[in-house]
């Protein structure tokens, strides 16, 4: 995979974090496991792209 690909990949994984939340008792959170995972692909698509450069 070439690392303009990565950086796609990673744009949308911020993106999902950025959208991914919820209403709860009137206040706004994360939905904390799908968050967590896509924090993880983050740092590994991060690192990926910064391996390549």
């Amino acid at each position: 995979m070439d690392r303009d690909a990565l950086r796609e990949l990673l744009d949308d994984a911020e993106s999902q974090t950025r959208n991914l939340w919820i209403g709860y008792n009137g206040e706004v959170d994360p939905v904390p496991q799908i968050d967590r995972i896509l924090e993880r692909q983050i740092r590994i698509l991060k690192a990926l792209i910064a391996e390549g450069e």
